[in-house]
């Protein structure tokens, strides 16, 4: 995704209250008297938010399908993996040998 996309996405979140998970982004923004919103700070896995930049993320081809209502983007060239989550999820774990809930 383009960092103009995630800054929709981020603007979408905060104006509609979505109930939706991410990692990695971190933002803090302010509301005007007008009811629009202004982000203040915006980074990405820890770094500085880059708008031309080009950001990898991972969701379930459910969620994909439905960009439009929860994220206010259609993904219109999705990269489609031919694994599950549960399966990438084991590989990890049988490959680290050990689980640390941090």
């Amino acid at each position: 995704m383009s960092g103009t996309e995630i800054k929709t996405i981020v603007l979408n979140y905060i104006e509609k209250h979505l109930r939706i998970q991410t990692s990695g982004i971190q933002c803090e923004w302010k509301r005007a008297a007008d009811g629009s919103v202004e982000i203040v700070k915006l980074e990405i896995n820890g770094g500085p938010f880059n708008e031309n930049a080009t950001y990898i993320g991972a969701a379930s081809d459910y969620f994909v399908g439905e960009a439009k209502h929860y994220l206010g983007i259609e993904i219109l060239q999705p990269i489609y993996l031919q694994q599950t989550v549960f399966d990438t999820i084991e590989k990890k774990i049988r490959d680290e040998k050990e689980v640390d809930s941090k």
